[in-house]
């Protein structure tokens, strides 16, 4: 059986970072504050430059950014409409995958455009699943850089 006090938290940043996501309070109405909240904690362990919350809106079969980390609201993609990019296909599969190139990325396409430089591939792309339904995913850069 598992317990944190069985592994030396300290010396392993990927479970430290967990185990204090894990106790941060279950969000009640202000989704952007947790999102704030759990990647604070990941930037104290990791280089993290730039993330993305990303909601779906079924009703109008599009996505919109909810928000941001490390970019400025004004300079970033708000969303698209349609049902291609790697962004889909993780809600669709509900299994994270990697976003290699941000030209091939609906939402990204004008990010060399704009020369916002923290969004840098690979961009981690990690589904939200709530009650069994995919709402949104996290987009983040890699945690250990390029590798």
């Amino acid at each position: 059986m598992f317990s944190p006090s069985s592994v030396d938290l300290r010396s392993n940043p990927e479970l430290r970072s967990l185990f204090e996501i894990i106790r941060l309070p279950q969000p009640q109405t202000h989704l952007q504050d947790y999102f704030h909240a759990v990647i604070a904690i990941l930037s104290e362990y990791f280089p993290i430059g730039y993330s993305a919350l990303v909601l779906r809106d079924p009703k109008k079969d599009s996505l919109h950014v909810e928000a941001l980390y490390g970019v400025a609201r004004e300079s970033h993609p708000r969303g698209y409409s349609g049902r291609k990019g790697t962004i889909v296909r993780v809600l669709e599969s509900r299994q994270p995958a990697v976003i290699q190139n941000l030209s091939q990325e609906p939402l990204y396409e004008e990010v060399k455009e704009r020369q916002i430089e923290k969004i840098q591939p690979p961009l981690l792309c990690v589904p939200l699943i709530t009650e069994s339904e995919p709402v949104g995913v996290i987009n983040i850069n890699s945690l250990y850089g390029a590798r």
